[in-house]
């Protein structure tokens, strides 16, 4: 191959490996230019993924990925009951998705002897950015339902506020108006 045909070819990088495809196929095209880190990054600010889960299941999955095999099963139960209905497909359920991150990983964490503090705090720092980021009360209502109404008051809902002191001072200060 002279060094004339080797300019005809480049190396694409997509997020499952690295490529050479000739330059002006679809794929060298349309994939010379993307930067897998930005677009992660991109994704992470938004709080959205490309294939979107719902808002919670898109920032466990991105933030937290202890809760990744769960929310495989509730895709999977979302896929299943579509191609069982005939329907069209939905993203995984806010509620469902906020009684797994709870059961599976907040309860288990703050009852453990040697709780994962990081794990926990990234589960609040998901809880408090849908929550400061809703125009309305579902992620409040729904969180405060499923989350810190079973942590109870004491010891469980101080390491709470110990790890996530902002989500602790957005917790009372909503609960100061009312909402």
């Amino acid at each position: 191959m002279s060094a004339d045909d080797e300019s005809e070819f480049i190396e694409v990088e997509v997020w499952w490996g690295s490529y050479r495809v000739p330059r002006n196929s679809l794929m060298g095209k349309s994939l010379a230019s993307w930067d897998p880190e930005a677009d992660r990054r991109e994704q992470v600010e938004s709080g959205r993924m490309t294939w979107s889960l719902g808002r919670l299941a898109d920032l466990l999955w991105m933030l937290v990925p202890e809760s990744r095999e769960f929310i495989v099963e509730a895709a999977e139960d979302r896929l299943g009951a579509a191609l069982r209905s005939g329907s069209f497909l939905l993203p995984v359920g806010e509620w469902s998705m906020a009684v797994r991150m709870n059961t599976h990983l907040i309860e288990r964490q703050v009852s453990a002897e040697s709780p994962d503090l990081d794990l926990l705090t990234r589960c609040l720092g998901v809880i408090r950015r849908l929550i400061v980021e809703d125009t309305g009360d579902f992620f409040w209502d729904m969180f405060e339902m499923e989350v810190f109404s079973r942590l109870g008051t004491g010891e469980h809902l101080r390491l709470v506020e110990r790890l996530d002191p902002e989500l602790a001072r957005v917790r009372r200060a909503i609960a100061a108006r009312g909402r």
